[in-house]
């Protein structure tokens, strides 16, 4: 199943995130009953993300983000794309 709680590019990072916790509180008790329906392993809030030409790539989740997520059940994950992939991805129209 996928849900989508953000229709922010990869090179938006900020406005996932922003627009994430927006998701949660607005959908908390549906999220929550998600979790716990039976035969779901787990649910994964998933963050794809451009990667940057640089050393290092740093990209923090704030705390409010992690408490929300924590409290739901929900884990967070981190999708690197190559830039090129990214921009093309968000390029194509969505269905």
């Amino acid at each position: 199943m996928h849900v989508l709680a953000s229709a922010a590019d990869f090179g938006e990072f900020p406005r996932q995130v922003s627009e994430t916790i927006a998701f949660l509180h607005a959908h908390a008790e549906q999220v929550r009953r998600l979790c716990s329906f039976p035969g779901v392993d787990g649910v994964t809030l998933d963050f794809g993300i451009a990667r940057r030409d640089v050393p290092v790539q740093c990209d923090t989740f704030p705390a409010e983000l992690v408490r929300d997520a924590g409290s739901l059940g929900l884990s967070i994950e981190l999708s690197q794309y190559p830039a090129e992939e990214a921009e093309s991805d968000a390029q194509e129209p969505v269905e």
